[in-house]
Parts: structure tokens; C-alpha cells; sequence
């Protein structure tokens, strides 16, 4: 079997987004969309580094190929407007990093909110920091945008992806 089978089988990150929202886009206009992430989500350039010339997310070849492009263009191609993302993502980001930015998640304003995080963040113990941070997160979102569609995705497939990391954020 192709290495790759597994792969296409499984529905992309935007066809999740695009399936998930479907009915809310034809009730309401997204105007505004937060994407918080890490490097997958946006990656400035780093060049000597890691030899990375984009600044868009890290699985993609170009800034149109990347998840947040990818969904931001199907769903302005679905509701006829182009609504403004906002996107607190860096190469290397954690779940600590995002906590300097819980006041810009709550006036954010928005209408619907991608999350996509927790690559780069180790498990300790029963993993309740990691949950903690998270929860902290999808608060600060809540209590500014509290018509918000919130949109949680788990990790990426190993070897930084986890089955735990999965299960805390389902909860």
C-alpha cells in the first residue's frame, strides 16, 4: 500500500472547517475569523534557521496552499465575502505563548475561531496544565465573542502528535 493511502483518506483540516460550518454560514455571515495555532498555522520566515521562506503555515508550499488561506478562500467563495482573519500562530508556539494574548482573544470581536494547537507542548503528569492553558483560551474567546463558533483541532500524527493531547482537548 502507498504510504500516503492512509493520508487521503483522511478529510483535510479545511474540508473539516468547510463541513462544520456549513449550515452556520448560510444562517450568518462570518465576518471575522481568529486562527490561533502554532507553526502550522503561521510561520514567519527563518531562513538560516530551518531554511523556511514563507510566511504562512508550515505544511503548506504556498500562502494560497496553507489551511487558513485554503478555508478563509472556500468560505468567501460560499457566503460572497471575504471576512478578516486575525491569527496569533508562531513556528515553535505553545499553548504559555498564546497566554500573553487572552485580552486580544476576548475584543477580538469574531464570529467563529480556529484552534489549532499543541505540537510543541510536553504533557506533564495527568496533562491538567495542558487543559488548563487550553481552557483558558476558549474562555477568553467566550467572554468577548459570546456567539462565537469555536473550531478545536487536535495535534498533527506523530511524532509530536498525541492520543492525549487529543483526548484533553475533546473535553
Amino acid at each position: 500500500m502507498c504510504k500516503f493511502a492512509s493520508i487521503l483518506r483522511q478529510p483535510s483540516l479545511v474540508t473539516l472547517l468547510l463541513l462544520a460550518c456549513t449550515v452556520h454560514t448560510r444562517a450568518e455571515q462570518i465576518d471575522r475569523i481568529i486562527f490561533i495555532g502554532d507553526s502550522i498555522t503561521e510561520h514567519s520566515p527563518s531562513v538560516e534557521k530551518l531554511g523556511w521562506h514563507g510566511n504562512y503555515g508550515m505544511a503548506a508550499s504556498s500562502i494560497e496552499n496553507d489551511y487558513v488561506h485554503l478555508f478563509v478562500s472556500r468560505l468567501a467563495a460560499d457566503q460572497g465575502v471575504k471576512p478578516a482573519i486575525l491569527v496569533y500562530a508562531s513556528g515553535g508556539g505553545t499553548l504559555s505563548g498564546q497566554m500573553k494574548f487572552l485580552d486580544q482573544f476576548s475584543e477580538a470581536e469574531v464570529q467563529m475561531a480556529v484552534v489549532q494547537m499543541g505540537e510543541n507542548d510536553r504533557l506533564k503528569g495527568d496533562g491538567s496544565e495542558f487543559l488548563n492553558k487550553y481552557e483558558r483560551i476558549l474562555d477568553a474567546i467566550r467572554s468577548g465573542n459570546p456567539d462565537c463558533r469555536i473550531f478545536c483541532f487536535g495535534v498533527w500524527s506523530p511524532p509530536s502528535g498525541s492520543w492525549e493531547k487529543d483526548q484533553l482537548i475533546r473535553q
